[in-house]
């Protein structure tokens, strides 16, 4: 499974973490220590955190003349990842000893203020043409957040539309509750924890699936939220047109830490941040948002006292209740041991493809055709269709 993910495109770190010309950054994906760092022209270097000579730290590293050069032996790797001084070894030497040395660089894309990587092996795959791909830096957001649990348990939180309505319902506004429908009617949406549940089904696609709640209204017509799933670990949530669009990332930072990233854009007027910052995050720090949840020693600051006076949860945010849950299931949950029915069927869908993908790729490399620049998404949406209408001709 492994190595299937590091056959994608990676968020890392904030762009705004890397200062031109400043000290590195540390970065965990995958288990692997990482430094990322910003030159004076701009450019962006990812290596592994420890020098290739004898493995100090390079977090301690000058950043130099569009270069990190180790403090230890003076060591010098650009931004590139060719290594192009060596003090410690004579002149005559020093290029093709540099040649013989292992050291490993990732590629990296800016985009939505973001640095991604990828560390896969042969080809590098063009960045996906998402949605929020070069909009205007008004129109996009992001932040992340560490959580102490596995990556699949905070993906399946967002591949699970039957627990807005539950575990969100202080949340869910009164203006959530109704929509105008196309034709100017209001109606109450069944999203209440007394209401049926939904209808799931599933549309399975190249890149991964588009999944649909479905829901029957008192007028015969349907309501349909979309998500999409793109392998390994995107989640697009589903938006009515003009809203806000909503992009999860669930990226292992180990098998017990998970880097839990949002990215929010609206391609068609700008974005209000402060709002939106205010809203989801935790702490205020966009960095980590999460810090300052607390734990499972204090039960992650729930307040009963709101509970007793009608508050469902106890939780401040809908975004605070979203990580927490997962991080409540234990660091690395014992999967055998859930129970899963019919509204799971999302879930049960992406652990198939995943299994699926990762024994393809252990028996032959050349088995994934997962190209992600072939990637054609129907923005996840919110919608509406008669009781005779397929929900998969929804668009935007």
């Amino acid at each position: 499974m492994g190595s299937l993910l590091r056959q994608y495109w990676v968020p890392a770190i904030r762009s705004e973490r890397l200062d031109a010309g400043g000290a590195p950054v540390p970065i965990q994906i995958f288990g692997e220590n990482l430094v990322a760092f910003r030159v004076h022209d701009g450019r962006v270097g990812v290596f592994d955190e420890a020098c290739p000579h004898r493995g100090v730290s390079l977090l301690l590293a000058r950043n130099e003349d569009s270069a990190l050069r180790c403090i230890f032996h003076g060591w010098k790797m650009d931004v590139t990842g060719r290594i192009v001084d060596i003090p410690t070894e004579p002149k005559e030497r020093c290029a093709a000893f540099a040649e013989g040395v292992n050291f490993r660089r990732y590629r990296t894309h800016e985009e939505a203020g973001i640095v991604w990587i990828w560390l896969g092996q042969g080809e590098v795959p063009v960045f996906p043409n998402f949605s929020f791909a070069g909009l205007p830096t008004a129109h996009v957001v992001s932040f992340v957040g560490l959580l102490d649990c596995h990556w699949l348990q905070a993906l399946e939180m967002l591949l699970d539309p039957v627990h807005v309505g539950i575990l969100h319902q202080s949340h869910v506004s009164q203006s959530q509750r109704y929509r105008q429908r196309p034709d100017g009617r209001e109606i109450r949406l069944p999203i209440d924890m007394n209401d049926p549940p939904p209808q799931i089904d599933i549309e399975h696609t190249d890149y991964g699936f588009r999944g649909a709640a479905i829901r029957e209204l008192e007028d015969g017509s349907r309501y349909v939220r979309i998500t999409e799933w793109v392998m390994p670990f995107y989640s697009f949530l589903a938006a009515a047109p003009g809203e806000t669009r909503n992009l999860y990332i669930a990226v292992p930072a180990d098998d017990q830490h998970t880097n839990f990233w949002y990215v929010g854009w609206n391609s068609e007027r700008p974005l209000d941040i402060p709002r939106l910052k205010a809203s989801s995050l935790g702490s205020g720090n966009p960095n980590n948002f999460a810090q300052g949840l607390g734990d499972r020693k204090n039960l992650w600051h729930q307040d009963r006292s709101q509970m007793q006076a009608g508050h469902f949860t106890g939780f401040k945010t809908d975004m605070h209740e979203e990580v927490i849950i997962p991080q409540a299931q234990g660091v690395l949950q014992d999967f055998s041991r859930q129970n899963l029915g019919w509204s799971d069927r999302m879930i049960v869908a992406a652990r198939e493809k995943l299994e699926h993908l990762a024994t393809c790729l252990q028996v032959d490399s050349r088995a994934i055709s997962w190209t992600m620049t072939n990637i054609r998404l129907v923005n996840p949406i919110i919608g509406f269709c008669k009781g005779d209408e397929r929900w998969q001709d929804l668009k935007p």
